[in-house]
C-alpha cells in the first residue's frame, strides 16, 4: 500500500472519529428526550386514550405534566403536606417499599441538591483523612466558631465543613477545621456537586484555589484571651 493511500485512509478514519464524537452526544440526547417523552406520555396516556376513544399524540404528556404541577402546588399547603406525610408513613411501614422509596428519595435529593445553594457557601478543599490526601467539601458556616472543653476553650477558631460521600452527596461527614487549613476552590456549588456525584469524572475547570481569607476585623470573632 502506497504512502499516499495510507494518508488518505488515515484522514478518512480521523474524519469518521471526529464526526462520531460530534454526533454521539446529540444522538444520545435526542434518544433520551424521545424516551422520556414516550415514558411520560404513557403514564396517563394509557388511561386517557381508551376514555376518549382515540389516541392524540402528546396528550398524555401534557396531562401528566399538568398533574405533576398540580401535585407540586398541592404539597405547598397544609392539606397537601398532611397527605404527603401520610403516604410517606405508609411507605415506611412496608419493608420492601420502604427501601425502594428511601433510595429513590435520596437519589432525587442528590440530583436537586445544587438548588439549595443557601446551605452551602463555597466549595472547599481540606486535607482529610490524612496528610497529602485531600477531600472536596462544602463550607456551611463561614463565621469562626469558638468551642470550649470542660476546663478551657479551644485555642483555634474553627469553621464548619461538610464532606459529602460519592456518588451520593446527601450523606457525608461534618468536620470543624481551622480556617488556615481550608482552600476555597474557584467553582460553584453546582459544579462541586457534579464533581462529587460523578466521582471525579465531570471535572469543571478549576481556575485557581486560594486559602480562605480571614474575616475582617469588624466581622471576626475575637480569639479567647
Amino acid at each position: 500500500m502506497s504512502l499516499e493511500r495510507k494518508s488518505v485512509l488515515v484522514e478518512i478514519r480521523n474524519a469518521f472519529a471526529a464526526g462520531l464524537i460530534v454526533l454521539l452526544p446529540i444522538i444520545v440526547t435526542v434518544w433520551i428526550l424521545v424516551f422520556l417523552f414516550k415514558m411520560i406520555d404513557g403514564i396517563l396516556g394509557g388511561l386517557i386514550y381508551p376514555l376518549i376513544g382515540r389516541q392524540i399524540w402528546g396528550l398524555g404528556f401534557v396531562v401528566t405534566i399538568v398533574a405533576i404541577i398540580g401535585i407540586g402546588l398541592l404539597t405547598k399547603n397544609i392539606v397537601g403536606k398532611s397527605v404527603l406525610r401520610y403516604f410517606e408513613g405508609l411507605f415506611a411501614k412496608v419493608p420492601l417499599v420502604k427501601n425502594i422509596y428511601t433510595s429513590s428519595k435520596q437519589i432525587v435529593s442528590a440530583i436537586t441538591l445544587s438548588s439549595s445553594a443557601s446551605s452551602f457557601k463555597k466549595v472547599v478543599l481540606v486535607e482529610y483523612p490524612r496528610r497529602e490526601m485531600f477531600t472536596v467539601g462544602f463550607l456551611t458556616r463561614d463565621e469562626a466558631t469558638l468551642l470550649s472543653s470542660s476546663d478551657r476553650p479551644v485555642a483555634r477558631e474553627l469553621i464548619s465543613i461538610f464532606l459529602p460521600t460519592s456518588p451520593n452527596p446527601t450523606s457525608g461527614y461534618f468536620v470543624m477545621v481551622p480556617r488556615s487549613d481550608v482552600q476555597v476552590l474557584d467553582m460553584t456549588v453546582e459544579e462541586g456537586v457534579k464533581l462529587i456525584m460523578s466521582a471525579g469524572i465531570v471535572v469543571p475547570e478549576i481556575r485557581a484555589n486560594r486559602r480562605l481569607a480571614p474575616p475582617s476585623k469588624d466581622q471576626g470573632t475575637p480569639r479567647p484571651g
